[in-house]
C-alpha cells in the first residue's frame, strides 16, 4: 500500500499539469549532478570498448547517451515523487518539495522521458542498450516505489545493492557491449573492463553511503534506517574514506 498521499491514486491528471514549468525547475528536477555522472560513465565505458572511434561509434554513442540521460531523468524523477515528504526536510529546493511541480506534472515528465528513452533504444537496434535501459528502470522502480516488496531504499543492504548492480554491472557491461556492437554472449572481458567493474563496485557503495549523509534528518523522521541514521555521520564518513582509499590504491 502506498504510504504517501501524493500518488494515491497513481494517475496523471492532464488538466492539473503545470502548463509552463520553469526551466530552472526542470533543471533541478533532472538532478544535474546525476546527469553529469551518467554522461561521464557512458562516455568512459564506450571509449574503453573501442581503440579508434569512427563515425559508427559516434552514432552508437549518441543514441546511448541520449537514451541514458532520458532514463536518468525518469529514475531520479520517480525518486522525488516518492520522497516528497523527505525532500521537504532534506531538499526543499526541489520542484516537488517546494510545490513548483505537482504530482501530475512530475509523472508526465517521467512518462515522457521513459518513452523517449525506450524509443531511442529500439531505434538503435541494440539488444545490450535496450536491456540496459529496461533493467536500470526496473531497479529504479524497486529502489523508490513505496509498495509491498519494493522501496529498497529503506533497507541499507538492498539500497546499496541496487546502486551497485546498476552502476557497477549493468551500466559497465551494457554500454560496453553496445559500443562494441555485439550481444552479451561472447563478450571479451578485457582488463580495462574488469578493473572498471571492480572499481565501480567499491565506488557505488561509497555513493550509496555518502548520499545519505546530508539526508539524515529527513530519513530519521520517516524511519528510514540508513547507515548514517544508525551509526552517525562521522562513522559513515570514515567508512567511505576507507573504501575510497581501497579503490584508488588498487
Amino acid at each position: 500500500m502506498i504510504k504517501h498521499d501524493l500518488l494515491s491514486p497513481l494517475t496523471i491528471d492532464l488538466d492539473s499539469i503545470s502548463h509552463e514549468p520553469s526551466a530552472p525547475a526542470l533543471v533541478r528536477f533532472s538532478r544535474p549532478h546525476t546527469v553529469f555522472g551518467t554522461m561521464v560513465s557512458v562516455a568512459s565505458v564506450s571509449l574503453m570498448a573501442v581503440s579508434a572511434p569512427n563515425v559508427i561509434f559516434f552514432d552508437m554513442f549518441g543514441k546511448a547517451v541520449c537514451s541514458a540521460l532520458c532514463m536518468n531523468i525518469a529514475i531520479v524523477g520517480l525518486n522525488q515523487v516518492y520522497d516528497r515528504k523527505i525532500d521537504m526536510v532534506n531538499k526543499p529546493y526541489l520542484p516537488l518539495a517546494s510545490g513548483e511541480f505537482n504530482a501530475s506534472t512530475a509523472l508526465f515528465i517521467i512518462a515522457f522521458s521513459v518513452l523517449i528513452s525506450m524509443l531511442l533504444g529500439v531505434y538503435s537496434d541494440s539488444t545490450p542498450l535496450i536491456c540496459t535501459l529496461v533493467s536500470s528502470l526496473a531497479f529504479g522502480v524497486m529502489y523508490s516505489v513505496d509498495i509491498r516488496m519494493l522501496r529498497w531504499k529503506e533497507n541499507p543492504f538492498l539500497a546499496t545493492s541496487c546502486i551497485l548492480i546498476v552502476r557497477a554491472l549493468i551500466v559497465q557491461i551494457g554500454f560496453y557491449c553496445h559500443a562494441l556492437g555485439s550481444g552479451f554472449l561472447g563478450i571479451e572481458l578485457r582488463r580495462n573492463l574488469i578493473f572498471s567493474i571492480f572499481f565501480m563496485c567499491i565506488y557505488s557503495i561509497v555513493i550509496a553511503l555518502f548520499k545519505d549523509i546530508p539526508d539524515i534528518m529527513g530519513d530519521a523522521q520517516e524511519g528510514i534506517q540508513t547507515l548514517s541514521v544508525q551509526f552517525g555521520i562521522s562513522s559513515t564518513f570514515q567508512i567511505c574514506l576507507l573504501l575510497l582509499t581501497l579503490a584508488y590504491s588498487w
